[in-house]
């Protein structure tokens, strides 16, 4: 048996898995394949958060200047239009960005290095979508901290 698949069987999580010649590398491909999917995935992640953070930050940020009349010509609820656009869009793609990653994943090939276990990058965009839905909420209700 070649060098990776004594490495492969030595792995956390994957000690039972049983090798056969010449598989190593079919397994090596598909968690590569995988990795990337998640990369992609964190990848929206980030440009969701600059959504998110960017929508608050110009709506906080309208709200004050126009609260000491410095803009004159806005509409009084035109900074809190424009921070849930750019949430709102930042959580549709968000989701898709989700979907996209999970029927990947699914299509993938089994390796037979048991299950998965949590997705940790799916885990995160879920929580991420938790706090620009509360952001949603504090721009649209005013409810929450101020």
């Amino acid at each position: 048996m070649s060098r990776v698949g004594r490495d492969l069987r030595d792995v956390q999580g994957v000690t039972t898995m049983s090798v056969p010649e010449g598989d190593e590398s079919t397994i090596l491909s598909v968690q590569r394949t995988r990795l990337a999917s998640e990369r992609t995935l964190m990848g929206w992640i980030r440009t969701a958060i600059s959504l998110i953070s960017f929508g608050f930050t110009i709506s906080k940020a309208l709200e004050y200047v126009e609260a000491d009349h410095l803009l004159r010509g806005f509409r009084p609820q035109a900074p809190m239009v424009l921070g849930l656009t750019l949430i709102v869009l930042a959580l549709v793609a968000l989701f898709f960005a989700c979907v996209q990653h999970v029927v990947f994943v699914r299509h993938l090939p089994a390796t037979r290095t048991g299950r998965q276990g949590w997705d940790l990058t799916l885990l995160m965009a879920a929580s991420i979508a938790i706090l620009g839905l509360l952001l949603i909420i504090n721009l649209a209700f005013n409810v929450g901290p101020q």
